[in-house]
């Protein structure tokens, strides 16, 4: 679940770098690098993304969206240090940079530092209060923290305001196995499937509860469902 995590929270960046790639008609020096940047970060070149995103900086020192884009790339690369540092950076020239707090939040989950994530976490809601993601991500954090009431209560928010995400169901599933609530953790799997019938994280979890409930055909059924949607772990 972790490495879906991270696919889904680069997803993220990609998309918010690509609509920021799409703004704006007359753009400064500096927002053209940016610009040029985020497109070769999109196509999965990072590198070249930096040297353009250092050349914004450059041109304007204190630009929190080129800090926030170069620290998207270095997260890519796996230098999570790199990131946080350029997230940071962008905060302190606008601390309302609510990208920037997500981000950093994430990378902080990526190193294990929950109680750091969900402070961050915490700020991306205060600013944007119906970022499904940032509930999404801390309940995840707060799930790892065992404070799992917390936790439901974050992907509870996130499916009110997203009921059709296959994602957070399988979210409030992990939790309910946890808990070994596997009835309801089967439920929230089940409507995962429905939603998403091809989610193999649906199949790994409800497998993992009908072999907890000793109903192992139907465990090994699911399993192999979730090796044949391309299933690794």
């Amino acid at each position: 679940m972790k490495k879906f995590s991270r696919r889904l929270s680069v997803l993220l960046g990609a998309l918010i770098l690509m609509l920021a790639a799409a703004a704006g008609a007359e753009l400064s020096p500096a927002a053209q690098k940016l610009k040029e940047g985020n497109n070769f970060f999109v196509q999965g070149k990072y590198r070249e993304a930096i040297e353009l995103y250092d050349a914004a900086l450059a041109l304007d020192p204190k630009y929190a969206d080129a800090y926030t884009a170069r620290g998207l790339a270095y997260r890519d690369l796996g230098n999570y240090e790199r990131a946080i540092a350029d997230y940071s950076r962008a905060i302190e020239f606008d601390r309302r940079h609510v990208h920037a707090h997500f981000f950093r939040g994430v990378a902080y989950s990526f190193q294990q530092k929950y109680e750091l994530a969900v402070t961050d976490f915490t700020r991306a809601i205060e600013l944007k209060p119906d970022f499904v993601m940032a509930y999404k991500f801390r309940g995840d954090a707060y799930r790892n923290l065992k404070s799992y009431a917390r936790a439901e209560a974050d992907i509870n928010k996130a499916l009110a305001l997203k009921p059709d995400n296959a994602i957070l169901y399988v979210d409030r599933a992990i939790i309910f196995y946890d808990l070994k609530d596997y009835a309801r953790a089967i439920a929230d799997c089940n409507r995962a499937l429905e939603l998403a019938p091809n989610y193999a994280s649906a199949y790994v979890y409800r497998s993992l509860c009908y072999r907890m409930l000793g109903e192992t055909a139907k465990a090994e059924a699911d399993f192999a469902k979730a090796r044949a949607l391309g299933y690794t772990g």
